[in-house]
């Protein structure tokens, strides 16, 4: 297989999810071997990161880059998308230390770039795993084990509370990954609160995120809400979602912690040759096992 980059360049802009900022992007084709790297334009000498695994540096809700100074955040649906598409070597301009949310999935970016891709001359060179190992998070309960495949295939498994309940999703090579790529972000809204107090979520809203409603609120706090979110008024029922916000397909949540932790799993560097099982995910722990393939 041989490596990939953009044919032409793509540019878009939108706000961050948790900044609530503003960020023009732009990527740009890349020469072989290049890798995926992120320059901040809005930074003095537009210092550059490579996407890789020694420069995550934090997983507060997102996956961030940090080399220095300089920080790219919540990269991990842009990169989903790369890794699905193979595209190997790009560089992405960015006028803001976030990365757009767009409308919480990777569909958007997808579309943009599945007809503008280049196959270049060089052979991919792959990450291929060769003895089976695991990581665990006693904390959560988090499981990510893998074993030696000739084929990429990627397993997760969600286990939260009802509304959401336990579920498993699959990703293998030439799959349509649709499901994938069009599973928005969620979040229960009995954490809601406590995320906007912490300075997240500034630009979340009903239009880029599943809102899971596990509790009941009093008025005063649906009226905030209703602010926060820009929204009109709020529909707080027992077993769904906020507004009654429909599903994009049945395993909806369950397809976007497959999306998250394909973003995590490209920070490899390399598209990764292997079987890999992952119960209940998350940015932390999907690091954790990123480096112990590494290691």
């Amino acid at each position: 297989m041989k490596q990939r980059t953009v044919s032409n360049p793509v540019a878009f802009t939108g706000n961050g999810l948790h900044t609530g900022l503003p960020c023009t992007v732009e990527l740009l084709p890349a020469p072989c071997n290049h890798g995926i790297v992120f320059q901040r334009t809005d930074l003095p000498g537009k210092p550059t990161i490579k996407a890789v695994s020694d420069y995550a540096s934090s997983f507060n809700r997102n996956t961030t880059l940090q080399q220095g100074d300089t920080k790219i955040a919540t990269l991990e649906h842009f990169m989903a998308t790369f890794y699905l598409l193979g595209i190997d070597n790009l560089l992405i301009k960015i006028s803001s230390m976030e990365l757009p949310i767009l409308d919480g999935s990777a569909q958007l970016i997808y579309k943009l770039l599945e007809n503008n891709i280049s196959e270049q001359k060089e052979e991919k060179d792959f990450f291929v795993i060769t003895k089976p190992i695991s990581v665990e998070d006693p904390q959560s309960g988090a499981v990510i084990e893998a074993i030696p495949c000739n084929t990429p295939q990627i397993e997760v498994t969600i286990d939260f509370p009802a509304p959401i309940g336990k579920h498993t999703v699959s990703y293998r090579l030439n799959i349509d990954v649709t499901n994938i790529v069009s599973a928005r972000t969620f979040v229960m809204l009995s954490e809601i609160a406590f995320l906007y107090q912490n300075n997240l979520i500034k630009g979340g809203n009903l239009s880029n995120a599943l809102v899971f409603t596990d509790v009941n609120l009093p008025e005063n706090v649906q009226h905030e809400l209703c602010s926060v979110f820009n929204c009109q008024h709020l529909e707080i029922t027992s077993d769904s979602t906020l507004n009654n916000v429909p599903f994009r397909n049945e395993n909806e949540p369950a397809y976007h912690k497959l999306l998250d932790f394909i973003g995590d799993l490209s920070l490899v560097g390399k598209p990764v040759k292997g079987k890999i099982k992952a119960y209940k995910p998350g940015h932390a722990v999907n690091s954790r096992f990123v480096h112990a393939l590494m290691q």
